[in-house]
């Protein structure tokens, strides 16, 4: 998940890396919580240095966490 802080809003895109493609699905949040949350929920903070790099992006204005994602959730991106 890439995220950017664009016109006081985060945006989160997705990127399938087995086949480098963005898929389709996007989210924007006012909160920059919300993007913890996004990225806790897909299995993206596993670790205290996980959760350091979100941060420093969060700061920053822009980052990447990998996720860990079920095939239901890989599914309701790729729609």
């Amino acid at each position: 998940m890439a995220f950017v802080l664009v016109n006081d809003r985060w945006r989160c895109t997705f990127t399938d890396e087995t086949q480098g493609v963005p898929l389709p699905r996007s989210f924007s949040f006012s909160l920059e919580e919300k993007v913890t949350e996004l990225a806790r929920r897909g299995g993206g903070l596993k670790c205290l240095a996980d959760v350091q790099a979100l941060e420093h992006g969060l700061r920053s204005g822009r980052g990447n966490v990998t996720l860990f994602l079920t095939n239901e959730q890989f599914e309701r991106l790729a729609k």
